[in-house]
Formats: structure tokens, sequence, C-alpha cells
């Protein structure tokens, strides 16, 4: 539990493989990848027997104890349905992506997700991120990620 690793993944459109990197913990996987607009995004995916289903707000991610890095506004930015959270990260621009999210994400010790449940509990998940360097940059092809 808690290794990052690359993964081919399918587009919910079917067109493609492009490549992802995961971490699983307590029966919640996070995937960070690069659509095929350039587009930086981190979902959060709840395993259907975790017996939670995200309410209605974005979760708030935290890395090392610092004050809340990411608590993105519904919409593009923090997509939510029952079952799975999309997050923008940031866009890519040649071989870089500028993000400030992203640059603690890969330099971290450790991820703190926070959610509330669609019956207004709240859940917290700790994610070791070590690994996730390198499986970012191979997910995201080479792109170096520098703060913003």
């Amino acid at each position: 539990m808690g290794d990052w690793s690359v993964r081919e993944r399918l587009p919910a459109d079917g067109v493609g493989n492009f490549p992802v990197a995961v971490t699983r913990e307590a029966g919640t996987g996070i995937e960070v990848f690069m659509t095929d607009g350039d587009t930086v995004r981190l979902n959060i995916l709840l395993a259907r027997d975790s017996g939670n289903r995200f309410g209605p707000a974005c979760p708030t991610l935290q890395i090392d104890r610092r004050l809340p890095l990411l608590c993105p506004p519904l919409g593009h930015d923090c997509v939510v349905t029952p079952m799975k959270v999309s997050i923008l990260l940031g866009h890519r621009a040649g071989h870089r992506v500028r993000s400030r999210a992203l640059y603690a994400l890969v330099n971290g010790a450790r991820l703190a997700l926070r959610y509330q449940t669609q019956e207004h509990r709240y859940v917290e998940l700790m994610f070791p991120l070590a690994g996730s360097k390198r499986a970012v940059k191979v997910a995201l092809g080479g792109s170096r990620i520098k703060p913003e």
C-alpha cells in the first residue's frame, strides 16, 4: 500500500492509452495524469466497497502539515461525483509544468486528503509520497515540474 507506480490508462472516450501515476491507500486511489490537451489533473477514486461517497464539496489536499495547499472551487477546477473527484493541477507548456500543488506533491513526504461524505461525516486519509516524483515525471512524459 502507498507505493507509487505508472500504468497505462484508457481515457473515457476510448481513444488511445496514456500513462498515469497511481497510488492506493485504504480503499482510495490517486491518479496524476496529463490529458490530450496538456492539462494535468489529479483524480481521487473511492473503491466501491469503501462504504463512503464524496459529498458535494471538493476535498482539501494538504502536504506535510503545511497550510491547506489545495481546496479548489467546484466547477472546471474540481469536478465531484459520488465515487470520483477530478482536480485541475496545471497545464504543460513546452516541457514544463508550473504548479505549486504538483511541485509540492512530488517533493513532499505525505499527502493528507480530507473530504466530507454524503452523510456529512469527515474522512481524512494519508498517502505517502515517496516515489511520487519518479512516477509523476514518467506519467507526464518527463516534463519538468516547477512551482509557480
